[in-house]
């Protein structure tokens, strides 16, 4: 039977004003997290400091990706730029592929309330973060795993361990202790078939810092979000065989469910 996907749309309107705003977020950040504390699914947040690093690629993928493994997703949009609903809705394949997905237009807190109540089934919960620290806090404070993505990776020489190890540190802060925290290397294709032999190489000599990282490397192609046309021929392209990149997502998926 085909599982059911929803996702939730951008949660407050630019139209509002700042003070309205504000009292609308925190009002929706208060429900939120009581609503996904109570909940028994897995709750994976995909979060960094930085722009365009690829968290909204890798949470639309991995939809996908769990959605065909049978798993009942909730994908949440806080980016205040909407990637992530713009691809839900601008791609036609993924759509076919994966029926029921529902638009939700979250503005007060009534409907938020309904409708944290009527996913509380679902397995897995893709928070993709953006730039509102208030939502972000939120986020972080209710995942049981978060995922920072990095970008430029390329053969493991212009990462530096030190800097990762305060990016863990500071997030650890945020997150409660049994919250797993572990980042995804994102390389340029040509660098991959390296990556993917270093990156074990990286963590046991980097050991005495605690960088935790996924085995599974990933091409950069976070960039096809940006533009609607482009992102329908990306994403039938990266879900053919011939291409491939359906097996990166779904070996990180397999992964990432292994942590549960």
């Amino acid at each position: 039977m085909k599982q059911e996907h929803k996702f939730l749309l951008h949660l407050f309107p630019q139209s509002l004003s700042k003070h309205r705003s504000r009292d609308i977020k925190l009002t929706i950040a208060a429900t939120f997290q009581k609503g996904l504390n109570n909940s028994m699914s897995k709750v994976i947040t995909f979060y960094s400091d930085k722009h365009k690093v690829g968290k909204t690629t890798s949470v639309f993928f991995i939809s996908y990706c769990l959605n065909k493994m049978g798993k009942k997703v909730t994908a949440i949009d806080l980016d205040r730029q909407e990637a992530l609903t713009t691809a839900f809705n601008s791609v036609e394949n993924y759509q076919s592929k994966i029926k029921n997905i529902t638009p939700m237009k979250i503005e007060a807190e009534e409907p938020l309330i309904n409708f944290l109540k009527n996913d509380d089934k679902s397995d897995v919960v893709l928070i993709d973060t953006g730039s509102d620290m208030i939502l972000n806090k939120v986020a972080l404070a209710i995942s049981d795993e978060v995922i920072i993505p990095i970008l430029g990776f390329e053969g493991l020489q212009t990462v530096s361990p030190k800097n990762i190890s305060f990016t863990a540190s500071r997030i650890a802060e945020r997150v409660t202790p049994k919250a797993l925290i572990r980042f995804l290397p994102i390389a340029a294709t040509e660098y991959l078939p390296e990556e993917q032999k270093n990156i074990n190489t990286y963590q046991h000599h980097h050991r005495e810092i605690n960088i935790n990282c996924y085995k599974e490397a990933i091409p950069d192609l976070f960039n096809f979000l940006a533009d609607k046309q482009f992102a329908s021929d990306v994403f039938h392209l990266a879900m053919t065989s011939e291409f491939g990149m359906n097996q990166f997502y779904e070996r990180l998926t397999n992964e990432i469910l292994q942590d549960s």
